[in-house]
Formats: structure tokens, sequence, C-alpha cells
């Protein structure tokens, strides 16, 4: 089983602010794209996490955050009391990088171990830069070992931990099983 695993949320984060207005603050208000997405009444949060999906690449999405008190609750003005808003925080949804494809075992070693090998995404460092402005550089593949019965497949392989290769030993196989 191949599959790419992108990040599908964002978290933002934000300080107390430097001054409280006179009143003690009751939260947050959290804006997305000019709408309003969360309004916390708990002053001791400091962070948003915002889910992403697929249609979400390539979007722009800008923040803006703002500090409350009872000043601004009681005022119909939008900007009176303490209600004044962060500075915009612009965020380019990332694309996911090319998924390896062609994956197949190159040779058997011994009973419990074989190679395996795939072909890269792309040849980013060959590739147009067209190509690179829109599909980014991969810089590390996860090999997992799936047992076909149901249970949770289990990582023996991270390219980022070791060196990027596209050819994997695959140990402590049991024989007599399908992976």
């Amino acid at each position: 089983m191949l599959s790419v695993t992108p990040k599908d949320t964002i978290e933002i984060s934000w300080s107390t602010p430097l001054t409280d207005g006179c009143l003690p603050l009751l939260g947050y208000t959290i804006e997305r794209d000019g709408q309003i997405v969360e309004a916390s009444l708990d002053p001791s949060l400091h962070t948003y996490t915002d889910s992403i999906g697929a249609s979400d690449i390539g979007i722009v999405h800008t923040y803006r955050v703002r500090a409350f008190n009872n000043a601004r609750l009681n005022s119909d003005q939008p900007n009176t009391g303490f209600s004044i808003w962060s500075e915009p925080l612009t965020i380019k949804v990332g694309l996911k990088p090319k998924a390896p494809t062609n994956l197949h075992q190159t040779r058997i070693i011994s009973e419990t171990e074989i190679e395996i090998e795939w072909n890269s995404g792309g040849n980013y460092l060959n590739d147009l830069a067209e190509e690179i402005l829109v599909n980014p550089p991969t810089f590390a593949y996860r090999v997992y070992l799936d047992d076909g019965e149901g249970n949770e497949p289990d990582l023996v392989y991270d390219t980022g931990a070791s060196a990027l290769t596209t050819v994997v030993v695959v140990k402590d196989l049991l024989v007599g099983h399908t992976y």
C-alpha cells in the first residue's frame, strides 16, 4: 500500500496582549478569510487548530486573532473598547509530493528478508522549473509492512531517519505469511 500523508491541520498560536484595556480579558476571536471561525471564552487559550482538506491545496488562507473583554461586549462599535485585530497571518496550503510508483521486489536475500524498490515521484533535480513549482520535493519515504489481516501496518523503514533512497531491505518477515 503506497500513500502520501500530508499534514491536515494548520495550528496558529499567539501571545497574550501587552495590555488588557483596563479590564480582564474574557477570551479570543479567531477569523479565517474574513469569517469568524472560533470565539473562545477562555483567556488562557493561545492556540487554534484549523482543519484543511484536499480542496484547500494551493489556497491562501488569512487568519486574524483579537482579544476581547467587557468593554468590547458592551459596545456596538466594532473597534471600541478592547477588540483590536492582530496583523493578518497569511498561509498558502502546500501541495502533496508526487507519490512513488512501481513498487516491486528486486531480490530475495533470505527466507525472512527481501529487497524492494520503487520509482520516486519525480526527479526534482532534473524536472523543469514549472514542475518544481507545482510539485514540492520529496524529503523522505516511509515503508510500512501490512500483513493484510486488518492489523495496523508496521513502519519498517524511514528514509527521513537515514538516507533518501528508493531501495530498502525489509527484514524479519515470517515464513508462510503474505505481505
